[in-house]
């Protein structure tokens, strides 16, 4: 078993990855950015795609696994 916030650090970083893996997101200078804004196949990665794509939101990729999803 996975404690609550790890659980979800897990699962946000498994997000990026895949987001990454769908050529979705990429970095530069330590800040995660949308690189494609096309929603992917999967609907279970949109939601943070979407977030990733609004541009007042500029974070590095720890900030998004870190990221109370409260």
């Amino acid at each position: 078993m996975v404690p609550g916030w790890d659980f979800s650090c897990s699962m946000a970083g498994a997000v990026v990855a895949d987001l990454v893996l769908e050529s979705r997101i990429d970095t530069y200078s330590g800040a995660v950015f949308a690189a494609d804004f096309k929603p992917t196949v999967d609907k279970r990665l949109n939601p943070a795609l979407d977030e990733i794509v609004q541009p007042e939101k500029i974070f590095g990729s720890r900030d998004w696994t870190e990221q109370d999803p409260s």
